[in-house]
């Protein structure tokens, strides 16, 4: 059976405040809050497996606070691979704004990992690669703890790829910029994120598919760069598309793009 895996190496817990009407400089009002589990990667792994597709987290785990990542996936049913490390989660800080539709966004770094432990969960992630049948998906999502190499994505990648398994990058930074050298067969910035990769600033829908089809030049095959409530453009062999938002009330925000 062909399986998604999730790389999620800097796993969170997203607490989210919901103040209607965030009067900056004042005193607010909260209306409620949320603590979860998160990060790119476990948002992905929830989105699947929500749609019943097969996927396996792997990444870190850090074992010194309360809250644990184990303990949430399989909380869900989510198969996982983890490599314990010292340290505790990092918390995310959300406030929601519903009444304006915007969230502002505190996020920690996280805790360092050591040189061994990143060793670990490269080999861990190599060994599910191998039991994974030819066109499975290894999706590498989000940042690193302070430990992990700047070229560690491209590694991951380049391994996936030897085993014959699609690829899907969905970074930023030096992470992203290096990453891209490898070649993955789908990449997901946001415009800030394409921005970082072409050097230069694009606004327009046309300026977005033209900066998408500079990078699927490079021998990216798809590029799709998200714009939040302006939509998305998708470059692929077979033309360009620009998708507009759905027209939706604002529940929540963080999850959306990583899923």
């Amino acid at each position: 059976m062909k399986k998604v895996v999730a790389v999620t190496l800097n796993p969170c817990v997203d607490y989210t405040i919901t103040v209607p009407g965030l009067q900056k400089g004042k005193k607010n009002l909260v209306k409620s809050t949320r603590k979860e589990v998160s990060g790119k990667g476990i948002n992905v792994c929830m989105q699947l497996k929500n749609m019943d597709q097969p996927v396996i987290a792997a990444g870190f785990d850090f074992v010194d606070g309360r809250v644990q990542v184990k303990d949430a996936l399989e909380k869900r049913g989510i198969p996982h691979v983890l490599t314990n490390v010292s340290g505790t989660l990092r918390t995310n800080i959300k406030v929601l704004n519903p009444t304006a539709g915007e969230m502002t966004e505190l996020n920690e770094r996280g805790s360092a990992v050591r040189e061994e432990c990143v060793k670990e969960v490269g080999l861990k992630i190599c060994q599910v690669l191998d039991e994974l049948e030819a066109g499975s998906i290894l999706t590498v999502n989000g940042s690193a703890p302070v430990g992990v190499p700047e070229d560690f994505y491209k590694y991951l990648i380049e391994e996936a790829k030897k085993r014959y398994i699609f690829t899907i990058l969905d970074a930023s930074g030096e992470m992203l910029r290096q990453g891209i050298t490898a070649k993955p067969d789908l990449i997901k910035p946001n415009l800030d994120e394409l921005q970082l990769l072409v050097l230069k600033k694009v606004e327009t829908v046309d300026e977005i598919a033209d900066a998408a089809e500079q990078l699927r030049a490079q021998g990216i095959p798809m590029v799709c760069v998200s714009m939040g409530s302006r939509g998305a453009v998708l470059s692929v062999g077979e033309g360009c598309w620009y998708a507009k938002s759905a027209s939706v009330p604002i529940r929540g925000l963080q999850g959306a793009g990583d899923a």
